[in-house]
């Protein structure tokens, strides 16, 4: 999740919270001293030059590649919810 979130989550805020005439090279010092915290604790975020070795994981078992095996694990883990819509089913 981390790798997902950050730095996103920074930009998110940066936007959300900033005036509207932003500064780039100045969110981008505020950004570096962010990511040194974010290293200090721990945190697996996704950097600018490309993820670590240890994030792309391809080829680890179990992990699906295709868009059937994906399909394939989503049904699996949503095999036992209950439909409470009164429509038509979404799949046939």
């Amino acid at each position: 999740m981390d790798y997902m979130a950050f730095p996103r989550l920074a930009a998110f805020a940066e936007t959300v919270w900033s005036p509207a005439g932003r500064d780039l090279p100045d969110f981008r010092e505020r950004l570096a001293a962010h990511l040194r915290r974010l290293d200090a604790i721990g945190v697996e975020y996704r950097r600018a030059e490309g993820p670590l070795p240890w994030q792309t994981r391809p080829g680890v078992p179990g992990r699906p590649e295709t868009p059937e095996q994906w399909q394939a694990k989503l049904d699996a883990w949503t095999s036992n919810l209950r439909q409470i819509s009164t429509g038509p089913p979404l799949r046939q």
